[in-house]
């Protein structure tokens, strides 16, 4: 993050005449928090003790992917329906091995489960009440830093170095959204006709 704001302050005259858009960025950490709402990969969810635990269409328990913890970004977000986002995907399947390694894929398209927790005095759920499933991910959690991207029009031909400073690619709440192939942020909307906010991206931690 140091680096990128670095490369900003070199990149000024060609990113000061477009529209900054605030966001947080999370930095991770190795390990799971004290606090069990926060941002997090993995580990344990700040979910309800007792609650049922999702299911994919085998019966089998979902992996927990990640939570999105939105109560220190409100003003980043319209509206939602909790503060905390539970990320939970499909099983997944043993390729090969690579570097000596195992390879996964997680089945993203057999069962992705988005679920919505409010905070509030509850107990919560222990590590013993989590199934066992074969996903061996590190658990890490984020801290927020306030920082922007830049709204550049999807024609607008940005210098190839400046293109990944304009418009951040990483885990982060609010912003503009981190598109792949192309910067038309507008393109849910009007082709798919998909209406809706972006909200927040996940990125590899690699």
């Amino acid at each position: 993050m140091a680096l990128i704001e670095q490369l900003r302050e070199e990149a000024a005259p060609y990113l000061s005449v477009f529209e900054r858009v605030p966001t947080d960025m999370i930095l991770w950490q190795a390990g799971e928090p004290d606090r069990r709402e926060v941002t997090k990969i993995r580990g344990v969810p700040y979910r309800e003790a007792g609650k049922p635990w999702p299911l994919d269409t085998e019966g089998a328990p979902l992996n927990f992917v990640a939570q999105f913890c939105f109560s220190d970004s409100r003003d980043l977000v319209p509206p939602l329906p909790g503060d905390v986002l539970l990320i939970f995907a499909a099983g997944q399947t043993l390729l090969s091995l690579v570097d000596n390694q195992p390879f996964y894929v997680v089945r993203w398209g057999d069962g992705l489960l988005f679920e919505w927790v409010s905070l509030g005095d509850f107990p919560l759920a222990t590590a013993a009440e989590i199934p066992a499933t074969p996903w061996p991910v590190m658990p890490c959690f984020g801290s927020l830093y306030r920082t922007w991207d830049c709204r550049v029009p999807p024609d607008f031909d940005l210098p190839e170095s400046h293109d990944g400073i304009a418009v951040l690619d990483g885990s982060k709440i609010g912003g503009v959204c981190p598109w792949i192939l192309d910067r038309d942020y507008t393109r849910l909307d009007r082709e798919l006709g998909i209406p809706g906010t972006y909200l927040c991206t996940l990125g590899s931690v690699r």
